[in-house]
């Protein structure tokens, strides 16, 4: 396995996180010079190393895997085993209630959460 170092032209995504996986995809460019996909999703391996400062990361790769070549559009996902597990610490109980004596039916719910005691 060879380590390398990817320096993006634009700030690193504040949700990178060491062992996310690192994907590229290769580019061209339209006739307005706005970048398009052109190739399949390829991937790199897990992420190694964030700089923020200099926005570049580092990943895992196998040593015969091609290297991205410059321009590749490149972005990263979660590991699924890691980030599916059960709600842990705060949860809520919800009980509804129709006091109309007509029937009625729940189309949807929704909610918004956020931590407040941090």
């Amino acid at each position: 396995m060879d380590i390398i170092t990817l320096t993006i032209g634009n700030a690193i995504n504040v949700s990178l996180r060491l062992d996310d996986i690192i994907y590229y995809c290769l580019t061209t460019l339209n006739n307005d010079g706005d970048p398009i996909k052109s190739g399949d999703f390829i991937k790199l391996g897990k992420c190694t190393a964030i700089d923020y400062d200099n926005n570049s990361l580092s990943c895992e790769i196998p040593s015969a895997d091609p290297r991205p070549p410059t321009g590749s559009y490149i972005f990263f996902s979660k590991d699924n085993k890691i980030h599916s597990t059960s709600m842990l610490g705060y949860y809520a109980d919800v009980k509804m209630v129709n006091d109309d004596p007509d029937a009625a039916e729940i189309f949807g719910v929704g909610s918004e959460i956020f931590v407040s005691s941090k």
